[in-house]
């Protein structure tokens, strides 16, 4: 589920390449792909790969993102939004946070009102 958040950067599988519009971009592939199923039985030496992946009902995609460079900014901004985060619990750490969310979760979680529904389904 975070792949889609690190695709594209440097420390990610596959080569960066130009496409047709000039850009620089990675191809980026779900391993619940088509493609990453037929690679999986393939490695697996099944009798015909492709006739195995075929009948698996794929839930990712395969796509060309956009070359990111380096993965160590997103990873500091991840870090940045967990202190964020910790700090707006009151806590002192991580722990803390995972302590007192697990135990008092409806400190913690807010109702949506009607209209913060429709807007988050509008998206």
């Amino acid at each position: 589920m975070a792949g889609g958040l690190l695709a594209g950067t440097d420390e990610t599988p596959g080569l960066v390449f130009r496409n047709s519009e000039g850009k620089d971009v990675k191809s980026f592939r779900g391993m619940a792909s088509r493609e990453a199923m037929y690679e999986k039985v393939k490695a697996e030496e099944a009798d015909d790969p492709y006739e195995v992946a075929s009948k698996i009902s794929p839930e990712g995609i395969e796509k060309q993102v956009e070359y990111r460079g380096s993965v160590v900014p997103i990873i500091r901004e991840i870090a940045g939004h967990l202190a964020s985060m910790v700090s707006y619990m009151g806590a002192m750490s991580l722990k803390e946070a995972q302590e007192a969310f697990t135990n008092y979760p409806a400190n913690y979680l807010i109702k949506l009102s009607e209209a913060a529904k429709r807007e988050s389904w509008d998206r």
